[in-house]
């Protein structure tokens, strides 16, 4: 799994730069916009920006894509798409969690952060972008709210390393076990039990009859 980043527009002190994140499985790129969650062969969302986009890796994935589609689909529907809001970075965010059990470093989103904040108390944003208008159907979308909610749903590679992790202390240790069956061993000895835990007669005390 690879995170594809570039980045656009100037650079503003204190906030940083906008970024467009995909997601590749293998070679295939998932992406969100307007028309939803968009697959092509290769980076090919980036190719408008000019430049060589960064590529970080991300680790392996048991996840499928269809698994991945079929998991955040229902969060990112056509339509649905802002560019402050509810946007690709929030994409990348979910699937990378879902994907490899991870958060994406929090400098791609950082311009969408703090716009949407301005843009919800003034209309300094539409200075920045000037042909932005909110959308109605990304009010109240929160990326922390859908992990959560995946997290709930037990599906994607974090869920099923915490139930890994989770058999791994419920699952007693050989050792342990061979340690507790010596003691056994050793308390039926000492008060005269055989093996079926019933008690040994006293030889000495038959002899002495």
């Amino acid at each position: 799994v690879r995170l594809v980043a570039s980045n656009f527009g100037p650079s503003i002190p204190g906030i940083g730069r906008a970024y467009h994140t995909s997601i590749l499985i293998d070679d295939i790129e998932f992406e969100y916009g307007g028309d939803g969650i968009n697959k092509s062969h290769g980076p090919m969302s980036h190719a408008r920006f000019g430049e060589q986009p960064e590529i970080i890796d991300m680790g392996a994935t048991t996840q499928t894509p269809k698994e991945m589609l079929r998991a955040l689909q229902w969060y990112f529907q056509r339509g649905t798409y802002d560019m402050l809001r509810k946007n690709c970075n929030s994409f990348s965010k979910c699937a990378v969690f879902y994907l490899v059990g991870l958060h994406m470093d929090s400098k791609y989103e950082s311009l969408e952060q703090i716009g949407a904040s301005l843009d919800r108390y003034t209309s300094l944003i539409r200075l920045i972008i000037s042909n932005y208008e909110p959308n109605p159907s990304a009010e109240g979308f929160s990326t922390d709210l859908v992990i959560r909610d995946l997290e709930w749903s037990g599906v994607g590679a974090a869920s099923e390393r915490r139930r890994s992790a989770e058999a791994q202390t419920q699952k007693p240790k050989r050792g342990l076990i061979l340690r507790a069956s010596r003691g056994v061993a050793w308390m039926r000895s000492a008060v005269g039990m055989d093996s079926r835990g019933t008690k040994a007669r006293d030889l000495s005390v038959a002899t002495r009859t």
